[in-house]
This record gives structure tokens, C-alpha cells and sequence, in this order.
């Protein structure tokens, strides 16, 4: 293994519910398999590191069977990780993120890392946000139904693993509000 000649890439995930039709481990197990399908595309430039599967959901807390991990840890994680992998060498980090809780602790955890390695090239993203274009020309669903155990992470699952899914018991669900100025839907 050579970091420093590679895309260090460390798939975010989570533990947490999602709805009665979709296993605890969605967001963990979307974003395995969008982190190991670019590096199987691309093994001589994407190094995968193993999915880091807790996530930040204190709001999926009151839901049973959702494990969190707290801001500041979660954000102290991130950063531990990282500079492990600067440690072994590595010059580009690349956080793909698969779960939306992460997204404010993985933005700050980066500002650190940014300042104390000048020279490492981190970036982050989340696959949704990568793939807009993609999912806007498929989706079914108007405003609002795109977001937690919507129909594209249903739709993803449905593809990954049809079995483990119980489609029994999804309904067509989602924010019913309508303000211009709250974001109800991921694009």
C-alpha cells in the first residue's frame, strides 16, 4: 500500500432508523458501495479505507435501535482518522459522506485538518451531491421526496440488496410543508 500515491477514501456512514422498510444500516451500506465501486474502477489511483458506520444522528436518537455519536467526538474521530492516514503517508483525502447528520461535524473537523496539514488535500462530499444531475433526471418524486428513507435511498437498496428490504411496509411518505425557505428535500 502506497497512501501518498493515491485517493485516500474513507466512506461516513450510520446506525439509525429508517423508517419500517429500510435496515438500520442504509446510509452505511449506500455509501460502501458507491466508495468501493470507485475504487474498483479506478484500484491503481482510490485506496477505500473500511466505512466509518457510526454516524452523527442525536436527531434519530428517540428512535430505537439509532447508535450516535456526539459532535465533538464524532468531529474528533474524523480527525484522528485522517491523520492517521497523513501519518501513514497519505497526501489526498477524500471523506465521502453518506449520511446528512455528518455533514456539520465533518465540515468543521475539516477546517482543522485543512489548517494543520497545508499540505494534504482533504475534501469532502456527500454521494447525493455528486450525483444531482443523475438523480434528478430518474426520480419519480416531486419537492420533499427526496431525503431519509426516501424513494432514492429505497430505490438505491432496492438495486444493492432487494432481499433485506421489507416493502411491505413503505409508504409513500415526506415533508408536507410548503416554505420557500427550508430546505425539505436533499437536491
Amino acid at each position: 500500500m502506497k497512501p501518498a500515491r493515491k485517493v485516500v477514501l474513507l466512506p461516513l456512514g450510520s446506525f439509525e432508523q429508517h423508517g419500517p422498510h429500510l435496515r438500520l444500516t442504509t446510509d452505511s451500506d449506500i455509501v460502501t458501495a458507491v466508495a468501493r465501486g470507485v475504487e474498483a474502477l479506478r484500484p491503481e489511483k482510490v485506496l477505500c479505507l473500511p466505512t466509518l458506520w457510526p454516524g452523527h444522528s442525536t436527531h434519530h436518537a428517540f428512535f430505537p435501535g439509532t447508535l450516535s455519536v456526539g459532535q465533538m467526538p464524532y468531529m474528533q474521530l474524523v480527525i484522528e482518522l485522517c491523520r492517521s492516514v497523513v501519518n501513514m503517508g497519505g497526501t489526498k483525502v477524500f471523506l465521502l459522506n453518506g449520511h446528512g447528520g455528518n455533514d456539520v461535524p465533518v465540515r468543521a473537523a475539516m477546517r482543522e485538518l485543512k489548517s494543520q496539514s497545508p499540505r494534504v488535500r482533504f475534501v469532502f462530499a456527500s454521494y447525493w451531491s455528486l450525483a444531482a444531475e443523475s438523480i434528478k433526471r430518474v426520480r419519480k418524486s416531486g419537492p420533499g421526496g427526496l431525503g431519509h428513507a426516501c424513494e432514492m435511498e429505497t430505490s438505491i437498496m432496492l438495486h444493492l440488496c432487494p432481499d433485506r428490504l421489507k416493502m411491505s411496509l413503505a409508504k409513500r411518505d415526506g415533508p408536507r410543508h410548503v416554505d420557500r425557505y427550508r430546505k425539505a428535500d436533499m437536491q
